[in-house]
């Protein structure tokens, strides 16, 4: 799943054989489907349904994050969310300028726009804490790279209250 990511791979095996064996070959297609996440909800980076312009790097044996987001690149996710209301959101990344935004978006409907927290290195993934208003139902939302220059690592979407209104399209950072 973390190398793959959600679509089809064919792997092919070929052996040239030789005087006791003859040649032969064996192909396999292998299909991996996009997750639907039910929040709340703790969203690997790389457990995206589509994506573009940024790729899986692996730092260690169990971290992969997306890196080396630039405006406009995406990572889009297929969520399922009980009902309609505000929900905690918690985004990990990594960058050591300031001023480096992602959002989040839902078609063309901008849901979110956070700036991230400096650290130390594009490998410490600190946290940066917002809310965003979703409603009922499975949707697919896109983390979009607003000002490029972060990696990526992960989203927690919290268990939400309803009935509020949000600050929908703001950029909170606490």
């Amino acid at each position: 799943r973390h190398l793959l990511g959600a679509g089809t791979a064919t792997i092919t095996v070929t052996d040239a054989g030789n005087e006791y064996f003859t040649a032969a070959q064996v192909s396999k297609t292998i299909t991996v489907k996009a997750k639907t996440h039910q929040i709340p909800a703790e969203i690997e980076a790389e457990h995206y349904t589509t994506k573009s312009g940024v790729n899986v790097t692996r730092w260690s044996n169990s971290v992969f994050y997306l890196n080396s987001w630039a405006t406009n690149d995406y990572a889009e996710y297929t969520i399922n969310v009980p009902e309609d209301g505000t929900y905690p959101l918690e985004i990990f990344a990594a960058t050591p300028a300031t001023g480096k935004k992602l959002k989040i978006m839902k078609g063309s409907t901008l849901l979110k726009s956070v700036t991230i927290n400096k650290t130390p290195n594009l490998t410490r993934f600190l946290s940066t804490k917002t809310t965003i208003t979703l409603q009922k139902g499975i949707q697919k939302i896109r983390v979009v790279g607003e000002v490029g220059g972060f990696n990526f690592d992960r989203m927690k979407i919290g268990s939400g209250t309803t009935g509020g209104g949000g600050n929908e399209g703001s950029d909170d950072v606490f």
